[in-house]
């Protein structure tokens, strides 16, 4: 979804390639690769152009060029973590900061990332404006949005988690704004 938006997106390749993967991944030094039928962090992988496995890692995340992977671009700046936003009806409902654990890239709280306040700036405030409209036009009624510094990893449509996680940062009870949102969409 964010690559319907040029320029939020790390640079970004979509295909079952190994080929193709390895190519963008010379191009670019480093990459991450991540399954498109799989969540919370699981098979995500991030690889180095000289990494000596990378034709086995990319035959086997593709699983030998049958089943579609996102490549992106290895944004370095997702030491300091991702913020993940949930945006409800359009509007930003609630935000932290997803850390990664010692020795790992991946933010996801189960891939051993942790939860911790943040500000959100003009600039993450500017992303999700932009995404809003296509998000209600779609009927995309709850969204998760994942930004490190100006890009968007992903906006995650199935699972859009950390709820529970900003209520117990925040002191919110954001399912109420939820069930609320619900119930005025129910209305006649």
């Amino acid at each position: 979804m964010p690559l319907h938006f040029p320029g939020l997106a790390p640079e970004s390749l979509v295909t079952r390639s190994p080929e193709e993967l390895d190519f963008f991944l010379q191009r670019t030094g480093r990459i991450v690769v991540k399954p498109l039928t799989d969540c919370s962090g699981r098979g995500i992988i991030a690889l180095d152009r000289d990494e000596p496995d990378r034709h086995l890692l990319l035959r086997q995340a593709t699983a030998g060029g049958s089943r579609f992977v996102q490549g992106q671009r290895f944004l370095p700046e997702i030491e300091g973590g991702d913020k993940r936003v949930l945006l409800l009806g359009g509007k930003i409902l609630g935000w932290i900061r997803r850390v990664p654990k010692a020795g790992d890239f991946r933010s996801n709280v189960n891939a051993g990332g942790r939860c911790v306040p943040c500000e959100l700036s003009a600039g993450d405030r500017d992303i999700c404006a932009r995404l809003a409209p296509w998000l209600v036009r779609e009927g995309i009624h709850l969204a998760g949005v994942d930004i490190v510094g100006s890009h968007v990893l992903e906006v995650n449509i199935t699972s859009p988690s950390c709820l529970r996680e900003m209520n117990d940062l925040g002191n919110e009870r954001l399912e109420e704004k939820v069930i609320d949102y619900v119930e005025g969409c129910c209305r006649p």
